[in-house]
């Protein structure tokens, strides 16, 4: 494992132990959570509000698209990126305007469009489920702001807010960044498009108290944590041990992050057995 401190070189070293030490219980901890229903209801049992799941299948021409809701989100099951993702709102019986893509399709467009993404994407896969769509609190955004809260042994150290309502790809988002106290953050990243006007949002204690509630609770040194912001309270999205992006920190973040992971390593101790602990008890019973 590093021991310079760089959060670059730790979870390039986490990856790599991930895949040449799979069966050790700290990697099936993290394959396990990375599975968006399993994490989901991880969280939910920490009292953190879920979005209702709609519907899990093989493939998505499996989808019965006249017995979907007027609005739901349509995913991988497992994944990252925003790939495969779409945010339906119903048109009219056949019709169906995603919000990611800025485009009406019919529901055999969909499904072209998501196998077109896996030929072409290797994050995604053909296993999809459907799940309500979280609205933005004051409904400001239709989509509504994720915040990547990064956590470390039940401590956050850096939020970042992406906003995608500009389109799908990250060119067309917005970004900032916080601490834990929601002073915002300049370019802690590189080639990233950054907010002009930057609202921490007013919920943003009960955000961090969330992701913190749930990361003391994960014995792994790090875990990314997103949450939104919604009418109906903080709404969970997924925990990922293995954020893309992180060669892009700069080098003050870089150690400062390293720095959090080391800490964290110390804190935890025997990591393996408290994961195995974990997951056979009733937090990872499904």
């Amino acid at each position: 494992m590093a021991n310079n401190c760089s959060f670059r070189q730790y979870i390039m070293d986490s990856i790599e132990s991930y895949k040449s030490k799979r069966k050790l219980p700290i990697y099936q901890l993290m394959k396990w959570l990375d599975n968006k229903r399993y994490s989901q209801s991880f969280a939910k049992k920490l009292g953190v509000r879920v979005p209702k799941h709609l519907g899990s299948w093989s493939d998505v021409d499996a989808v019965p698209w006249t017995e979907m809701p007027d609005l739901f989100v349509l995913k991988p099951q497992w994944g990252s990126s925003n790939n495969g993702v779409f945010l339906l709102n119903r048109q009219s019986n056949d019709t169906w305007y995603d919000s990611m893509r800025k485009k009406t399709f019919h529901h055999d467009g969909i499904v072209e469009e998501y196998n077109n993404e896996i030929e072409k994407y290797k994050s995604i896969n053909k296993p999809v489920m459907a799940e309500e769509m979280f609205v933005q609190k004051g409904r400001t955004h239709s989509v509504p702001l994720d915040y990547k809260m990064y956590a470390f042994n039940g401590r956050v150290e850096l939020i970042m807010q992406r906003n995608v309502n500009g389109g799908r790809f990250q060119s067309e988002w917005k970004f900032a960044y916080f601490d834990r106290n929601w002073n915002i953050l300049e370019s802690p990243r590189t080639n990233l498009n950054y907010e002009s006007n930057i609202i921490p949002p007013k919920s943003g204690n009960e955000l961090v108290e969330t992701a913190e509630n749930i990361s003391k609770v994960i014995p792994l040194p790090f875990t990314r944590i997103d949450l939104y912001d919604t009418e109906v309270g903080i709404g969970f999205g997924e925990i990922t041990p293995h954020p893309g992006s992180y060669k892009l920190y700069t080098p003050k973040w870089d150690k400062i992050l390293g720095d959090a992971w080391s800490r964290s390593l110390e804190e935890i101790g025997n990591r393996n057995a408290k994961a195995e602990e974990l997951l056979n008890g009733p937090l990872c019973n499904l």
